[in-house]
């Protein structure tokens, strides 16, 4: 009977994990619904296939911010091919399906990538489940684009190898397909990170043999200890200079500086003696730089065929809110601490705080607040033993000290402000004086001028050695390039434990499991002790409720014992592996399939689709409210960010993912109302327009006058105040408020100015009454409240007196005239002296050019007779009819971008900027039809680029094939530069396998 192949035999253990892990999503009618998956990443690609499904160019959004790219957003991957699932599925079945494929594709590459190595089908099909399945892929379902740069990381590491070792001739053009992909699924930082690792690996294999002659004999272990002492002093002289010495010093660039010098003359100087060398033995030419070059060509054409999506971007990140922020000190949230290496060992060792509070991790010191990106960093216990057999820098051929550099700068840079030495300094007691205290909770930004604790982080170090790096944010996503590093070198593991090479298996997992059966008996042991120590430390939290100690601790005894199973199969595994490794191989792969969906299947979190496809209540009042009382044109709505019932806070739920996902979308959190075509005035998301944001910044002003007694503050209490009038201005007719306050004075629930002149719609005013406890009933179970604003601005007014001013473009210069503009002088925000415009009256407009306004304007008011109505309000085409009785400016409240092309009754006419972002236009007397067109040279430029790449493609390709056949056909002989094998003979030599 025909053996089964293990290459099958491994495929389908992934697709049994697979079944495991997304059986609620496959299998019982549930959506991913945790973080970013369900309020964010769902509704956007809803929204791009609404603008294919209408015959649109998905170029613009017109619901959030007042309109901005679409296509200019990575996020909204407009042009991936994966997107083709979101036109032919349901808006159901689509997030799921797009989901599971791309957990498949992260399988499938790695396993192509290691056997490309020469890893083994057993081991390669290790590497695919440890890959796929572990947590830093496996729970990139919560943010669909870096799980679309992972699932093609692998296949980008082959090209790369293609080309450095093997000398593939279509490696580079692999390696181009692959960046193109990752950049348009919206994971730049993958292609970014991809190719650095191929600069990475080329140097290693240049410098390889002469880094073994130098740094022998003990100079390599002093070398490295004297730039780590470098960097330590380097990093503390910065930080103390930055705020002591008006920071005339600031050394982060030295490292980076002396790295960039120190590897190019390490280059020009090993590659003069490699010449040298080569001419002594008669060789004709040097690979280095036609590797390189090949590299730089991949690179150029991803760049090419991903125009379409780059050039938009580019032009929308130079505007944004990232612009402040080209230093990796702004980018350290979601950094992994140090000591959660446990858990590579032990799964959840500390704990879940979703959908139950049982975590102990807000309990380990410093007590502060702790960004979790991923609730386990497990990959397999197996895995994790077998990949510590195959780490090594000097031993093994070129691409193993290349994954496990990968491994080592992955994990440094994960650790994010925990790796900077700055960090753990300022941990002493007394170095706050100097060098500052910890960083505030919450991501608070510091008022103290001290600079953030991952200055001299290694993250700030890529960011300063490498242009544009600095513009991607959370460490942690490093952890993915890790985890596909240490899934090969498992790979390899395997193979030289089975090969016998590696003695050492059995004493590891002899040595790993008496760690967990000893921690385990302490554990049950001090249980009552430990659980006694944790009561009243853990705090409660907003979303899973109460601390659960005890529940926290089974969670850890239950890691402990998983991994004592998982080690004992393995030890098992290590002495059959040698004497009969077919049968160890399937076992391996079963016991990985078994450990790896017991631990991290339960971290895939979903709740019912029927929350998804009802209507958003919150949505539905606003309807009902429109039908009985209908605005004269478009509107937008506004709802205060991430706060939640303090029902949640209150008491657990094992059902609180479904309870949590219902209470968000009815309230419409994040974009749940732009499927629905509710517009919102203002939310921070991903990438928003500064000059958009810096219109509705709040500021904490004293309460004074009547404001102390409608508040019920004591006098001089703090409270936030939002400029009521630039929410106006921008047409926001709906509030959604919390109704709990918590003192006025928090971004979630700071909604004083929203109050005045409203009125209320939904809930009844009665729900809202006061009960004897204190608090209404709604209020702790709902706690959302929907207001009508009265004093909302039309989409479109007439003015005909502005106020010209020199277009603004520092930060002081914008900061006054946005003041001007939304100072009112209301209730809560007034400055005794100070002058209040009429923007019903008055505009100001942006120009250096004033004589284009003369003639058109003037001090009259506007008419009673004067309109301006929309008549046609889309995406890409804004129609307004203008009626005036004398010259005036015509003032749309949608943002001022590049791109925005208008014409007056069919003549091209300019768009001036008004009121600091808004549209305007010059309209003479009469009835005048208005067109605004979005027609971006940023979009034609780059899909004239991609169009120029796809052709490359097809081109480049044939080119080659024809050369590979006239070069057989004149020589008789396969290519000089034929892939060479990846071990050693010995390695390959064990024919069992």
């Amino acid at each position: 009977m025909r053996r089964i192949p293990f290459s099958w035999f491994g495929f389908g253990c992934a697709l049994v994990l697979l079944a495991a892990a997304d059986r609620a999503a496959l299998f019982q009618g549930e959506q991913f619904a945790f973080r970013d998956a369900a309020h964010y990443y769902s509704p956007l690609d809803q929204r791009v296939a609404q603008e294919w499904n209408a015959g649109r160019w998905p170029l613009w959004d017109p619901w959030q911010n007042g309109g901005q790219p679409l296509l200019g957003s990575p996020t909204a991957a407009v042009f991936y091919p994966g997107k083709l699932l979101y036109l032919t599925f349901s808006a159901s079945w689509a997030p799921r399906l797009y989901v599971v494929a791309h957990t498949v594709l992260a399988w499938l590459g790695m396993y192509r990538l290691a056997r490309a190595l020469g890893v083994s089908p057993v081991g390669a099909g290790l590497a695919g489940l440890s890959y796929g399945f572990g947590t830093p892929v496996l729970l990139l379902y919560s943010n669909p684009i870096y799980l679309v740069g992972a699932a093609w990381l692998p296949f980008g590491l082959c090209a790369v190898d293609g080309i450095v070792r093997q000398g593939r001739p279509w490696a580079w053009l692999e390696l181009a397909v692959v960046l193109s992909l990752q950049v348009l699924g919206g994971d730049p930082q993958a292609a970014y990170l991809t190719v650095l690792s191929g600069l990475g690996y080329l140097a290693l294999t240049s410098w390889r043999e002469r880094l073994r002659l130098f740094l022998g004999g003990g100079r390599g272990l002093l070398l490295a200890s004297a730039l780590v002492g470098f960097w330590i002093v380097a990093t503390l002289v910065g930080a103390w200079s930055r705020r002591s010495i008006g920071g005339w010093i600031n050394p982060i660039w030295i490292p980076a500086a002396a790295a960039w010098a120190g590897g190019v003359g390490w280059w020009l100087w090993t590659w003069r003696i490699a010449r040298a060398d080569r001419s002594a033995a008669g060789e004709s030419s040097d690979r280095g730089p036609s590797r390189l070059l090949q590299l730089a060509g991949a690179a150029g054409l991803a760049l090419l065929v991903s125009a379409v999506q780059i050039v938009p971007t580019a032009e929308f990140t130079a505007a944004s809110n990232r612009t402040g922020e080209s230093s990796a000190l702004a980018f350290t949230k979601f950094s992994v601490e140090p000591w959660r290496l446990v858990e590579c060992l032990w799964p959840s060792v500390f704990g879940l705080w979703l959908p139950e509070n049982q975590s102990w991790i807000q309990a380990i010191p410093p007590h502060n607040d702790r960004q979790l990106w991923h609730h386990s960093l497990y990959v397999g216990g197996l895995t994790l033993l077998l990949g510590l057999g195959a780490v090594g820098l000097r031993r093994g051929p070129p691409w193993r000290a290349w994954l496990t550099a990968i491994v080592v700068v992955g994990l440094a840079a994960g650790f994010g402000r925990f790796a900077s030495p700055l960090w753990w300094v300022r941990a002493i007691p007394g170095a706050g004086a100097m060098l500052g205290a910890h960083d505030p909770l919450y991501s608070m930004p510091r008022i103290d001028g001290f600079v953030d604790d991952g200055y001299g982080s290694v993250s700030t170090l890529l960011a300063a050695a490498f242009p544009g790096y600095g513009f991607f944010r959370y460490p942690s996503k490093l952890f993915t390039f890790s985890a596909a590093a240490w899934a090969v070198l498992a790979g390899v593991g395997w193979d030289e434990a089975t090969a016998g090479r590696d003695r050492r298996l059995t004493r590891r997992c002899v040595v790993a499991l008496a760690l967990s059966v000893g921690a385990l008996a302490l554990a049950l042991l001090f249980r009552h002790q430990a659980v006694a120590v944790l009561t009243g430390r853990i705090p409660g939290n907003a979303l899973s409720g109460p601390a659960d100690p005890r529940g926290a601790w089974i969670e850890t005894q239950r890691a402990l014992a998983h991994a004592a199973v998982v080690l004992a199969l393995g030890l098992v595994l290590a002495r059959w592996g040698p004497r009969r490794p077919r049968l160890a191989g399937a076992l391996a792969l079963l016991v990985t399939t078994a450990d790896l969906g017991a631990a991290n299947g339960r971290l895939v979190w979903t709740a019912p689709n029927t929350i998804f496809d009802a209507t958003p209540e919150v949505a539905a009042r606003i309807a009902a409210a429109e039908r009985s009382q209908p605005a004269a044109g478009p509107f937008r709505i506004h709802r205060l960010p991430l706060w939640h019932p303090e029902r949640f806070l209150a008491a657990s739920s094992p059902d609180r993912l479904s309870e949590l996902t219902a209470w968000e979308r009815g309230t419409l959190q994040g974009l749940y109302g732009l499927p629905l075509g509710l517009e919102r005035t203002v939310h921070a998301g991903v990438l928003e327009l500064d000059d958009h944001l810096l219109n509705f910044h709040p500021r904490l002003l004293p309460a004074h006058g009547a404001a102390v007694k409608a508040l019920g503050v004591t006098p001089d209490h703090p409270v936030l105040v939002a400029p009521r009038r630039s929410f106006d201005l921008w047409g926001t007719r709906y509030f959604i408020m919390p109704v709990k306050q918590d003192g006025w004075n928090t971004e979630a629930r700071g909604y004083a100015s929203f109050v005045p002149n409203t009125e209320l719609i939904a809930p009844a005013a009665a729900a809202l009454a006061k009960t004897p406890g204190g608090r209404s009933g709604w209020a702790k179970r709902q706690d959302w409240q929907l207001l009508r604003n009265n004093d909302a601005y039309p989409r479109a007014w007439i003015v005909h007196h502005a106020r010209i001013v020199a277009p603004a473009t520092d930060p002081d210069s914008r900061t006054r005239l946005v003041d001007e503009i939304a100072y009112a002088n209301d209730f809560f925000w007034s400055e005794p002296g100070r002058r209040v415009a009429d923007p019903r009256t008055m505009a100001w407009i942006e120009t250096n050019d004033r004589k284009a306004l003369q003639g058109v304007l003037g001090p009259k008011p506007p008419g009673s007779t004067e309109s301006v109505t929309v008549t046609r309000d889309e995406p890409l085409r804004v129609e307004l009819d203008a009626r005036l009785t004398s010259p005036g400016l015509v003032i749309l409240a949608a943002t001022h971008y590049p791109g925005w092309r208008l014409t007056i009754d069919g003549r091209a006419a300019p768009i001036l900027r008004a009121n600091r972002t808004m549209r305007g236009a010059a309209v003479a007397t009469g009835r005048h039809k208005l067109v605004f067109v979005y027609d971006p040279w940023s979009f034609r430029i780059g899909l004239a680029a991609s169009a120029v790449g796809l052709a490359l493609l097809p081109a480049l390709a044939t080119i080659q094939v024809v050369r590979r056949r006239n070069f057989r056909s004149q020589t008789g002989t396969p290519e000089a530069d034929a892939p060479a094998p990846a071990l050693a003979p010995a390695e390959d030599a064990d024919p069992r396998r």
